[in-house]
């Protein structure tokens, strides 16, 4: 395969400590999309069909700017920090930038953005949204894996992920660059699901294990999906992602508390504040409904009643207290000390 030849813009140059090349060389459908020039032709590990040849299908399936445009401000005003209206802004895993990029642009209106992902496919669609609003000034696509830190120290004020690491084999990785590319006093902020899903994942096991005995069966497609949910939540507990398997799987985490307070640490961040997305009365159901639709494509009926008397019975079992300290979601946001001089 022939590599571009590098690009030279001063701007770049200020941030990036390698040489880039425009992905537009080799297919001009990524014409703008620009790639460390050592990566080309490597192999992109943790990343599956999903991602690439079913990119608009992801997009189609994921995108909600107006959700994740709340979660920005839920987590600015919990952690009781200034929107700055002209923020340097790394985003990781930016997907498609619908849920990153167009909140980051209408919350930080003269904001610049560097926005990565491991996804060519995932960018092109960012990039031709770029083009389509006269936006290329204002966002840089780079195609790149998100562990790899190839910026220059102290370059950006924050650094943003929308469920980004709990896709990574080594997610320490990933906030060791992010605490890099930080200038002092910046802040990072991730959106990812937590171990509290255990409780979704049990309450699945026990309609699976009712199934049999109910006058009103579950469909083939509901059972199928709630026993591949209760797998994937079972094999993502706990920190050892040293199997074989979890290097080609999409969804490798559910993150503790514990486990980002230790790492954030050792990756040189001194402050920590995990806000849970929500906390209602009804949590898990509304949970389920979702799940429902965006893993199925299956509408809350789906489910008999005796089924959804379950899962009402966890609701029903646990305080709005409990249910914030359970952690489904969460926005994790991170901080660098302001007179913190490493790189």
């Amino acid at each position: 395969m022939k590599v571009p030849a590098p690009i030279a813009i001063r701007s770049l140059a200020d941030i990036f400590d390698v040489p880039l090349c425009n992905l537009g060389e080799i297919d001009n459908r990524l014409q703008g999309i620009l790639c460390p020039v050592q990566d080309i032709g490597s192999e992109k590990v943790g990343i599956t069909a999903q991602f690439l040849g079913e990119a608009d299908t992801y997009h189609s399936r994921y995108s909600n700017s107006e959700h994740f445009n709340r979660l920005f401000e839920q987590a600015f005003g919990a952690a009781d920090l200034p929107m700055r209206a002209n923020m340097s802004i790394l985003d990781i895993g930016a997907g498609s930038g619908t849920n990153t990029i167009q909140p980051a642009l209408t919350l930080f209106p003269q904001c610049q953005i560097v926005a990565t992902d491991l996804s060519p496919e995932l960018l092109r669609i960012l990039q031709h949204y770029l083009v389509k609003n006269d936006l290329q000034d204002r966002v840089t696509c780079v195609c790149m894996d998100a562990m790899n830190s190839y910026f220059l120290p102290a370059r950006f004020d924050m650094v943003v992920g929308a469920a980004i690491l709990h896709h990574l084999v080594d997610p320490t990785k990933a906030l060791q660059a992010a605490y890099r590319a930080l200038k002092p006093g910046g802040i990072a902020v991730f959106f990812e699901p937590f171990e509290g899903l255990a409780i979704i994942r049990i309450a699945f096991e026990i309609i699976l294990e009712r199934a049999g005995r109910e006058s009103s069966p579950l469909a083939p497609a509901v059972s199928r999906m709630l026993a591949a949910i209760s797998l994937d939540y079972a094999t993502r507990a706990g920190s050892d992602k040293s199997a074989a398997h979890f290097r080609y799987m999409d969804d490798k985490w559910l993150f503790t508390r514990d486990y980002l307070e230790r790492e954030s640490r050792k990756a040189g961040f001194s402050g920590l504040t995990i806000v849970p997305h929500t906390s209602t009365p009804t949590l898990f159901q509304d949970y389920v409904v979702g799940l429902l639709r965006l893993a199925a494509e299956l509408e809350r009926d789906s489910l008999p009643q005796w089924a959804w008397d379950v899962i009402i019975h966890f609701d029903q079992s646990f305080s709005l207290e409990m249910k914030r300290d359970l952690l489904l979601e969460g926005t994790i946001v991170l901080r660098k000390e302001m007179n913190d001089g490493r790189q």
